[in-house]
């Protein structure tokens, strides 16, 4: 009798490493690349917070009156159903934000040196909103003419009454 499935060479698969790659952005030849840069133990980096993340540990903290430890992380609460859920999605995010950043007036763009990506990176931040702050009626006047020519027309239309 013929058999019917033959012995087939077996291919091990690694269950992987303990060493976690670290990469770079690096531009190479007008082409952005990431670039293996290093590479980090995983298992170093668990052993590392092992010790105060047992449980015992912040029990017995807390029976020492250490109230500190339960206050190790600072909550964050935010409404996550407005999050993108795909990589295309965040791309588009962040595509409306870079066309946002060209309308606005030269002095705005300055402020980034007139990086969209740098507009874009510092969105959310503290530095962000003190540096905008200046500028949110002129942005939403300019919105609302349709770009920053049709502003700058009506600004000297009403210069001249």
């Amino acid at each position: 009798m013929k058999q019917r499935l033959s012995e087939r060479k077996r291919r091990f698969t690694p269950s992987g490493t303990k060493f976690l790659n670290i990469y770079e952005e690096q531009l190479v030849r007008g082409h952005k690349e990431l670039k293996k840069t290093g590479e980090t133990n995983v298992d170093e980096m668990i052993q590392q917070d092992l010790e105060q993340s047992k449980i015992e540990n912040i029990l017995h903290q807390l029976a020492m009156g250490n109230m500190d430890v339960l206050q190790a992380k600072d909550a964050t609460y935010m409404d996550a159903t407005v999050m993108p859920k795909e990589l295309r999605e965040t791309l588009n995010l962040v595509l409306k934000a870079k066309q946002e950043f060209e309308k606005f007036p030269t002095e705005v763009k300055e402020l980034f040196h007139n990086s969209p990506d740098e507009y874009v990176e510092m969105m959310g931040t503290k530095e962000f909103f003190e540096k905008m702050s200046p500028y949110n009626d002129k942005i939403k006047a300019i919105e609302e003419a349709g770009s920053a020519k049709e502003y700058e027309k009506k600004v000297k239309a009403q210069a001249k009454f």
